[in-house]
């Protein structure tokens, strides 16, 4: 009898919401380690990708390295660039997906309403709603897995619900506003923010930004990944394996400046690295305005629109 089987032989029935990084980690985890195929995938969306099908906003890319922010056990030689964008990292997610017939096991279209557990029968009670029909059904499963994510939800501040003008999420970007020659006000200062700001500073007309409190930042190193690099990747693994682990260990050893009164904290705030980003204004002759909700990786920007 295997060690991940009951005593009929049969495997758990488990349930997974979300179909993005969360959520297929632990289909492929089920398939690859212990041999478990007895898995639903519960998504609304209707492709794989969760952040990386749903945001879509300009600029929007990884504010880390791709090679470290990537399946450890699915490394990838062929990134394109040192910060790959939302839709090379989407099309990594859909390969993998492929790959171990992830597809399969996905509920597309498909929102989990409520879950409850039945001490009676021991089992997860799962409530859906289908979204094609808006019918309701329940399943019964042994376990849950929940990772639905955060960052594909848009949070729209109540403070603007009397603002006039037409308001755009970066979690649901309206492609067809135009923004060039548009007054344009950003609400927040975080990854999101910086990456809408950089791709639209050079297009609208005025660009006014407001933030709670100061972000860490530090010039982003972007570059291309030469095609030599990529054969290297590809012919020797061991070394894509050990340049993740140096990025890996970089990334460990910059933490400890957000530690207070570290050493590289102390560093951090005299290099300026923790301070306004951009410009405070009113918010009085706004016409548009985008939503955005770390240590931040900052693009060139134009002189004009930094304080």
């Amino acid at each position: 009898m295997g060690k991940y089987t009951y005593s009929d032989g049969t495997t758990p029935n488990i349930c997974i919401i979300g179909a993005g990084f969360s959520g297929l980690t632990a289909a492929i985890k089920l398939k690859k380690d212990l041999n478990i195929s007895s898995f639903q995938v519960i998504d609304e969306n209707w492709d794989v990708g969760g952040t990386w099908l749903v945001n879509t906003y300009p600029g929007c890319a990884c504010d880390i390295e791709s090679h470290l922010y990537s399946w450890s056990f699915e490394q990838n030689p062929n990134w394109s660039k040192a910060f790959s964008p939302h839709n090379e990292i989407w099309e990594y997610i859909r390969g993998v997906s492929r790959k171990y017939d992830l597809y399969s096991h996905i509920k597309f279209n498909t929102k989990v309403v409520k879950t409850e557990w039945e001490e009676s029968i021991h089992q997860w009670r799962v409530t859906v709603l289908n979204k094609d029909t808006n019918e309701e059904k329940q399943m019964l499963f042994d376990l849950v897995i929940n990772g639905p994510g955060a960052l594909r939800l848009p949070n729209y501040p109540k403070e603007f619900d009397s603002f006039t003008g037409p308001k755009i999420h970066t979690a649901e970007w309206d492609s067809t506003v135009e923004l060039e020659n548009k007054v344009v006000g950003i609400i927040g200062s975080g990854a999101s923010a910086v990456q809408v700001i950089t791709d639209i500073a050079p297009k609208v007309k005025e660009l006014h930004c407001f933030q709670r409190k100061p972000a860490w930042i530090s010039p982003r190193d972007q570059r291309d990944i030469s095609e030599n690099t990529k054969l290297l990747f590809r012919v020797f693994p061991f070394i894509l394996r050990l340049y993740r682990w140096v990025l890996f260990l970089l990334h460990e050893i910059l933490h400890s400046v957000f530690i207070y009164n570290s050493w590289l904290n102390k560093e951090g705030k005299k290099a300026k690295l923790h301070q306004p980003l951009f410009s405070f204004d009113s918010f009085t002759e706004i016409q548009w305005y985008v939503v955005c909700t770390e240590w931040l990786h900052i693009s060139t920007l134009s002189e004009k629109f930094v304080s």
